[in-house]
């Protein structure tokens, strides 16, 4: 009974015990750690197949995350490198997201400090801000729409904006994506 006990315990409690760490790594994508599974002994066929399942789910995950860090690296790198202007706003006038083209266009010191300006803030005239989100919210888009901004020292200049509105799937407006010409 004590061996039968341990037999039992070493080939099927233990398997199932590490597939569960296994599916504990793989939720928090650590695949190192859920690739154990593979070495160890079992008594079932149908553990056996668990267990080969497992790794192919667990193999699979990995290339996708791979490829899904390797596509978000490609996008970071168009987003800050491209010498276009590019934002992402809130309707309430909060920056989400800046590259350095923009920073640079507007003379801030840094993307941060652009990041924390309210765009009421850098409208001489607030109500062409009001203006161009009423056209973006009716039209879900605003093409070469030309506008005075404030830079950071204080000068006005005049910009182009497109820009586009992004909703949720009930249709509330999650924030615009766009872009800005000096002209």
């Amino acid at each position: 009974v004590w061996n039968l006990r341990k037999q039992l315990n070493q080939r099927l409690v233990a398997p199932l015990v590490g597939l569960n760490h296994g599916f504990s790594a793989l939720a928090n994508a650590d695949f190192d750690r859920s690739r154990t599974l593979a070495s160890m002994p079992v008594a079932f066929s149908e553990l056996t197949a668990l267990s080969a399942n497992f790794q192919q789910m667990a193999n699979a995950l990995e290339v996708r995350q791979n490829a899904l860090q390797e596509s978000e690296k490609r996008y970071r790198s168009l987003f800050e490198e491209l010498p276009v202007s590019l934002f992402r706003s809130t309707p309430s006038g909060q920056f989400l997201n800046v590259n350095q083209a923009l920073v640079r266009m507007m003379g801030f010191p840094d993307q941060e400090t652009l990041i924390k300006i309210n765009l009421d803030k850098i409208y001489p005239n607030p109500d062409e801000r009001e203006q161009w989100r009423a056209f973006a919210e009716r039209d879900g888009i605003v093409r070469d729409y030309e506008v005075q901004m404030k830079r950071f020292d204080g000068t006005c200049i005049s910009v182009r904006l497109t820009c586009r509105t992004v909703r949720d799937s009930e249709g509330q407006v999650l924030f615009y994506e766009g872009n800005m010409e000096d002209v």
